[in-house]
């Protein structure tokens, strides 16, 4: 029972024999290392499967091992019709009463696998491949030199060698860390010959009170001994439970028993638990005596959608004698937590063929199921931002059509329109700039928006004031008219300053204020103080008298698309203020309870940063001769460029327009250009090679970007020497006109 349950699913092939070297059990892992099913070596001799290059060899080692009932490991090659591999063959004697030879057990290592044939021919290289493939397995894994220093080591080894190091600068050498090892007479490595293949060896060995079996690998390129790759697996606990079940019964229970996080068991062929380790008790939260001899009263636990599921495979593998291996969800009868396991079980059969039961395992994965869960959500979240940019990115290009056309409109219309249709088209402007404000909230969300890229000191006071007059229709109207009240509480010292961007910090604390307006039902008050935290560091806490979130909520608060108010919300606020603030360093950190409030902790660096000069001399646009500044606009979507074009020509500019990079190039070469806006997105030239060939041609002319995708450009991007600044769109053409003001000479 032990070892069928122990080393079944092994990763090393593992056997057992007789004496006489009959294979008493064999696994999977011996199966695919050797090529040999069970059916086919099951109550044969070892000695018939005839391994290796030299069948003649293999039954002489082990004759010699039968006879003697001694422990011998060697190596063999394997060959089938795809691939040749080195299988590593250690073979153990078990003694019974009065040292006799009560049969073998025996492993196998595919070393094919453990480092392939295409070493890199140097140490370094040797290292790297050590590193990328060994580094964090759990396994001690050392890349020893030819001169028996230590030149790497994995992160187990260097958690395991703590203590260990000498004098600084002084290389550890790896046969004075192994002790009293027999590795050094026996290892190939220390009588190296270019002539003769150096063999694989193994010893096991005891390092500070653990064991260990030792796999030496020498590694040789041109018959260059380049070092070696030793590789350490901690056998304590099997050597432990091997000698435990030498002597007691008892000392097997305890392994079983004592375990953490899986359970054993066995049912009998209906199905009924006839035992069970003790974790049971822990995943299903009854006792094992409610449990054993019921007909899969266990199966009662099942959570209601698996159940089917679960007792369908139940009963096909029960009446057909084959594995069982399903996950599935158990919902604690004391706890009433939902508890992820898997379970495999198989069936133990007797000499005539007959079943006799179905013995398995039973593991907790709870835990790995919320890392995939955790996996899944972030994946999720990435695809959220992503389209979120591509929507964001069209919906400003069409923004930028349709408010350029409105300005251009009231313009022309101030002359003869009536002041109600001034108005009407103002109303139509400012809803659309709305529009593009909730755009950069998305794109805020999605990590794709940096704002404008003006970061000044900022008053966290003046931001404030500035959102409560915002929101005043909310918090003052609505609620008025509903006969509610909300007052306001602030006491932010004006000392209290941030550096970041005005527009992004509003965005911040207007969205976490207007949660706080909406959770007060009937008569509140929004409490909001700062202080300095530190030197580096500013708090400031936004308190209200509202009816509180419930644990789970709290629990989603900051998750975008969660939303409590039904079709009403869209529950992107918090998620959008709380990525503001990660942006910034910071942090946001919520409390709250059903019936007495919310508090929010908004935690922001301080300081103060030079703000943005004004314009450098040499930063001035270099006007042509005629003294009217000749402006190129190049993109691609019609109605912003003729939008554009006509509004500079309004200002006095002289216009030409292309509708693709290559036209715009081609253009300035023919006749130099004073200014250039070239959209950034555009197929078969991008801005940034325009702006590049531009100024190739031209380094004293202004060339500007028009971008619909938000603030993705890294400003430390070396690309960025090619332009004089980046217009984002939907853009409000009095602020470009005033820009190209900014760049005009006298």
């Amino acid at each position: 029972l032990f070892y069928t349950t122990a080393f079944k699913n092994a990763e090393e092939g593992i056997c057992f024999l007789t004496p006489n070297l009959t294979v008493l059990f064999w696994n999977d892992s011996a199966s695919q290392i050797l090529g040999v099913r069970p059916e086919q070596i099951v109550g044969k001799s070892l000695i018939d499967l005839g391994v290796g290059d030299d069948p003649d060899e293999w039954e002489n080692t082990l004759v010699d091992v039968a006879e003697k009932g001694k422990d011998r490991s060697f190596h063999v090659t394997v060959k089938d019709e795809n691939h040749e591999k080195k299988v590593a063959i250690s073979l153990h004697c078990i003694r019974g009463k009065r040292a006799k030879n009560a049969g073998f057990v025996a492993f196998f290592r595919d070393m094919s696998a453990v480092l392939g044939r295409d070493m890199a021919e140097s140490l370094k290289g040797l290292i790297d491949i050590c590193a990328i493939f060994f580094d964090d397995i759990p396994d001690l894994v050392f890349v020893v030199d030819p001169e028996n220093k230590i030149a790497w080591k994995n992160q187990a080894a260097e958690a395991f060698l703590k203590g260990e190091a000498e004098e600084p600068g002084e290389e550890l050498s790896f046969i004075d860390f192994l002790g009293d090892c027999p590795l050094k007479p026996t290892c190939s490595i220390y009588s190296f010959s270019p002539d003769k293949k150096p063999p694989v060896c193994e010893v096991e060995t005891k390092v500070k009170g653990k064991y260990f079996s030792v796999l030496c690998m020498p590694v040789v390129a041109r018959d260059k001994l380049l070092g070696s790759v030793h590789f350490m697996r901690d056998n304590t606990e099997v050597k432990e439970a091997f000698e435990k079940l030498k002597t007691s019964e008892e000392s097997y229970r305890s392994v079983i028993e004592n375990g953490r996080g899986f359970y054993v068991h066995r049912f009998d062929r209906k199905g009924s638990l006839l035992l069970a380790s003790p974790y049971m008790e822990k995943i299903f939260g009854g006792s094992l005596d409610e449990y054993l001899g019921d007909a899969r009263g266990w199966m009662g636990q099942i959570h209601p959608r698996d159940i089917e599921r679960i007792a369908s495979e139940v009963n096909y593998s029960l009446e057909n004698a084959v594995t069982f291996d399903q996950q599935y969800r158990i919902i604690s009868r004391n706890s009433k937590d939902v508890v992820w396991v898997r379970t495999r079980f198989y069936p133990i059969f007797d000499e005539s063929g007959e079943v006799l039961y179905f013995d398995g395992i039973t593991f907790d994965i709870t835990e790995q199921k919320q890392m995939e869960k955790q996996i899944i959500s972030s994946e999720r979240m990435k695809a959220i931002g992503e389209m979120t940019g591509g929507v964001a990115h069209n919906i400003n290009n069409l923004l930028a059509g349709i408010m350029g056309n409105l300005q251009l409109l009231e313009m022309e219309g101030s002359k003869y329109l009536p002041p109600t249709a001034l108005n009407q088209i103002q109303q139509a402007f400012l809803g659309s700039r709305r529009i593009g404000e909730l755009v950069k909230q998305m794109l805020t969300f999605a990590r794709a928006e940096d704002s404008d890229d003006t970061w000044i000191n900022v008053s966290v006071l003046a931001i404030i004031n500035r959102v409560i007059k915002l929101t005043e229709p909310l918090w003052k109207d609505a609620k008025q008219k509903e006969g509610k009240e909300v007052r306001f509480r602030v006491d932010v010292p004006e000392e209290v300053q941030v550096v970041g961007n005005i527009n992004e910090l509003t965005t911040l604390f207007n969205n976490i204020i207007v949660n706080s307006i909406e959770a007060i039902d009937d008569v509140g008050s929004i409490s909001i103080t700062g202080n300095r935290k530190s030197d580096k560091l500013v708090e400031i806490v936004i308190s209200d008298t509202g009816k509180g979130m419930t644990p789970e909520t709290l629990k989603r608060s900051i998750e975008p698309l969660f939303s409590t108010k039904g079709t009403v919300g869209v529950g992107m606020g918090l998620s959008v203020a709380y990525g503001i603030a990660k942006k910034y360093q910071g942090d946001i950190t919520i409390s709250s309870e059903p019936g007495k409030g919310t508090r929010v902790s908004i935690v922001l660096p301080s300081g103060y940063k030079e703000e943005i000069s004004e314009l450098k001399e040499e930063q001035k646009i270099m006007v042509s001769d005629t003294g009217i500044i000749r402006v190129l606009v190049i993109e691609d979507e019609p109605d912003v460029r003729e939008i554009l074009a006509l509004f500079l020509e309004k200002r006095g500019y002289k216009v030409e327009v292309a509708s693709s990079g290559q036209e715009g190039v081609k253009m300035f070469m023919e006749n130099p250009f004073d200014v250039v806006f070239t959209d950034l997105g555009m197929a078969r030239m991008t801005g940034w090679e325009v702006a590049q060939k531009i100024k190739s041609e031209k380094p004293d002319a202004r060339v500007f970007l028009l971008t619909g995708w938000g603030s993705e450009i890294e400003k430390e991007d070396q690309k960025m020497k090619y332009v004089d600044g980046i217009v984002y769109k939907p853009f409000d053409l009095e602020k470009l006109s005033n820009l190209l003001a900014q760049f005009s000479s006298n």
